[in-house]
């Protein structure tokens, strides 16, 4: 069964907003009080669970690309989900990259789902664009773009570490709630089958 139009969009924004959630609640409840944060290089490759309320919904497997030149994070997984009475899985792809001297160049985030593609990208130093568009068939159906003010910094120390800092990062941002949303990393003790995201129940609560 195809979505419509309308719960494509709202499916593919909802679960923009999931993986954008994820992604900075987790780093900054993890270094609460650091800035820069410090990500370990070397250990950061490999499959990560994403998980509502311990329901584990997708996996996602990361990768990194050093050379001299560019400092290259990469992730792909899958998103179970649940909308209309109807489970669903999209596919989910990014990639963000810093230049030689540590500065972030850009990034994008790709959604599909069926017919239905959702890209966020981000591009330059300071200021940095983001781009949000959305595409059925091949022919765009969404587009909104703003401007941040940069750079944000991805140092590299030695060959294991990277540095990343956002000076105007506002304090508050880091107290704000996950939703109940967590990332794991996955083990023979920690697996993930079966499990989805209730689109509408989720939809409802952050709107709460």
């Amino acid at each position: 069964m195809r979505f419509s139009f309308f719960d494509s969009i709202i499916t593919q924004l909802v679960l923009a907003v999931v993986f954008a959630v994820l992604s900075v609640s987790s780093y900054l409840r993890l270094y609460p009080d650091k800035n820069p944060i410090t990500i370990n290089l070397k250990e950061l490759p490999g499959s990560y669970s994403l998980r509502y309320q311990k329901n584990c919904f997708g996996t996602i497997q990361i990768s990194t690309e050093l050379t001299d030149e560019l400092t290259t994070i990469q992730a792909e997984g899958e998103l179970r989900f649940k909308q209309a009475g109807n489970t669903q899985q999209a596919k989910v792809q990014g990639e963000v990259n810093f230049n030689i001297l540590g500065q972030f160049g850009n990034a994008i985030t790709t959604f599909t789902l069926g017919d239905n593609i959702l890209r966020v990208g981000a591009l330059g130093i300071n200021p940095i664009e983001i781009v949000i568009r959305s595409s059925q068939n091949n022919k765009n159906t969404f587009q909104r773009e703003f401007e941040i003010e940069g750079p944000i910094q991805g140092k590299r120390i030695n060959s294991h570490f990277l540095a990343i800092e956002y000076k105007h990062l506002n304090p508050e941002t880091r107290s704000l709630p996950n939703l109940g949303f967590t990332i794991e990393k996955l083990d023979v003790r920690n697996n993930c089958e079966g499990d989805v995201l209730d689109i509408e129940n989720f939809s409802k609560t952050i709107l709460s």
